[in-house]
């Protein structure tokens, strides 16, 4: 959990190349002073959330949005200081939204296949989806997973979406049977493909075992 978060945090070194220094400034300002101890006083991580607040939106402002992500997740940080699990959940969230948007646009121009910023997505989505896991706050988690395996198949890494598309569909199949018989369909299709039909097959049957339990239901209703 820790690695995964100062893996996409470490990476706010970016900032550096932002044309406007002063924002530079500020994270580490405000990160300075949440790691001083002072006798008998701990961090105000309150405060820390206020001024990363502020900061998003200054950066938000100037067009920055990927800057906007590094800043929310120094908030999460926070939130987990806090022991605010939904703010932390909600920034994790909001920064994996981001670094989203910020591939896509790199995706249109010709010849780029790095993808750094949707593995930084990746990392936030998990962070969040695992809060609330932990939470048991289940269709909030399959939410998550749903919204990253969309936007994997969108880059075209059918494998990847498929295994979040059978997570989202195994949080939903309680509560939900329709959604979940969507989330698998979403998987069945990534499977075919990339041509794994073994998995595909099952998928299959799952949905077919979930329609037929909702056909019976709706029988006896």
């Amino acid at each position: 959990y820790q690695r995964r978060v100062r893996g996409v945090l470490d990476s706010y070194n970016m900032l550096q190349n932002a044309s406007n220094a002063q924002y530079l400034q500020s994270f580490k300002t405000i990160s300075e002073k949440l790691k001083k101890k002072r006798f008998l006083r701990k961090p105000n991580f309150s405060e820390g959330v206020t001024q990363f607040s502020l900061l998003q939106a200054a950066l938000k402002r100037e067009g920055y949005h990927q800057y906007v992500a590094y800043a929310s997740l120094a908030a999460a940080r926070c939130h987990q200081a806090l022991k605010n699990s939904t703010l932390e959940a909600l920034c994790y969230h909001n920064a994996g939204e981001i670094f989203w948007s910020s591939e896509k646009e790199l995706e249109s121009l010709d010849h780029y296949d790095l993808q750094e910023n949707a593995e930084h997505a990746i990392n936030c989505y998990l962070l969040a989806a695992n809060i609330y896991l932990e939470m048991k706050k289940f269709a909030m988690a399959s939410a998550i997973y749903y919204e990253m395996a969309t936007g994997l198949k969108d880059l075209k890494r059918t494998r990847e979406s498929s295994k979040y598309f059978e997570k989202a569909a195994e949080l939903q199949q309680a509560d939900n049977a329709i959604s979940a018989i969507d989330s698998l369909t979403h998987a069945f299709r990534c499977d075919i493909e990339h041509k794994d039909y073994h998995h595909a097959t099952e998928m299959l049957q799952w949905i077919i075992k979930l329609a037929t339990e909702q056909s019976h239901l709706n029988n006896d209703n």
